[in-house]
């Protein structure tokens, strides 16, 4: 729960006791098929990265390892994990990525990627148009998929066939 009121560049976010949820919103690379940043955003925060002008996010301790424990929407305690908050992108041309943080996340043993997030609250006090979102089209990504394997399947069934039943 909140221990205080909570307000963001004079309005009220959320009061003591309102519930409330924190979205976390995933933001792909440019060449990413669902909400891809504009290019120029992605090479200027790669820069300010490199340079050391933006500190990435990342997980301190994971959930499994954790001491933190908090109570969830349910009231159930639960581990929490611990971040280690970095840069936060700043006067963002697009107001969905306002906020952003890069988290630098494990992708195997020795190796890390990045995630582009950024987290709203939605609460009792949050104006409804705010979450009202146009109609998108799906990706279909299972008919592409399809599409991409339908000729090199056909070709090794029928190798397959051709092997099996000594037809040359």
């Amino acid at each position: 729960m909140v221990k205080e009121d909570v307000r963001r560049k004079g309005q009220l976010i959320r009061r003591k006791g309102d519930p409330y949820l924190i979205i976390p919103f995933r933001h792909g690379v440019p060449t990413a098929l669902r909400l891809a940043m504009p290019a120029k955003i992605y090479q200027e925060l790669r820069q300010m990265i490199a340079s050391g002008g933006f500190a990435l996010s990342r997980v301190k301790v994971s959930p499994k390892k954790s001491q933190k424990i908090e109570p969830n929407y349910r009231g159930e305690m639960i581990p929490r994990a611990v971040y280690k908050w970095g840069s936060r992108l700043q006067d963002a041309p697009l107001d969905r990525l306002e906020g952003m943080v890069v988290m630098n996340v494990p992708s195997g043993p020795i190796e890390t990627r990045s995630q582009y997030m950024t987290f709203r609250v939605i609460s009792v006090n949050s104006p409804t148009h705010k979450w009202i979102q146009p109609a998108r089209p799906g990706h279909d990504f299972t008919k592409k998929v399809v599409e991409a394997t339908a000729e090199p399947i056909q070709d090794l069934i029928s190798r397959a066939i051709t092997q099996d039943l000594g037809v040359s």
